[in-house]
């Protein structure tokens, strides 16, 4: 830790070792994954508070796409920024999990105009698609737009 706060060890992010952890403490993962709840959301918490990615867990069987998918999309859901894979097939899955959709871009990009329009006008909170918009809204949307510029991608 001292080395972190000196700033002689730099981290840019955390990667949740799910089968190290298995197999640390004797855990049997099952096929949904009910056990590693738990330390998955501890991974994100802690790794967000120190201001890093977060990595999710490998998904083992490469072959069942459909499990990947499901989580991806909660590992997603619970903030993390990215998976571990380790077969090609699986990058695609993941890549379609943790980018922002279509819809979410729109919705990003029209809110950060509408943001900026609002602060023109020296309005603070407003109604953007009939939902109030406070600045942890916007911070959500920031977060799509930066996760944009940082994969290169444009949809």
């Amino acid at each position: 830790m001292e080395l972190a706060e000196n700033g002689k060890f730099r981290l840019a992010g955390v990667v949740f070792g799910s089968d190290d952890l298995c197999a640390s403490l004797g855990i049997t993962r099952s096929h949904d994954g009910a056990e590693l709840l738990y330390a998955r959301q501890k991974v994100v918490l802690i790794s967000k508070a120190f201001n890093l990615q977060a990595i999710d867990m490998v998904h083992i069987d490469f072959k069942d796409l459909v499990k990947l998918k499901e989580y991806c999309e909660q590992g997603a859901q619970m903030g993390y920024t990215g998976k571990q894979v380790i077969h090609p097939d699986q990058v695609p899955v993941v890549q379609t999990a943790f980018l922002p959709n279509k819809k979410q871009v729109e919705w990003a990009t029209g809110l950060l105009e509408s943001f900026k329009e609002h602060q023109k006008k020296g309005q603070g909170a407003f109604v953007y698609k009939g939902i109030m918009i406070d600045m942890p809204t916007m911070k959500q949307a920031q977060n799509i737009v930066d996760i944009l510029k940082l994969t290169s991608s444009s949809l």
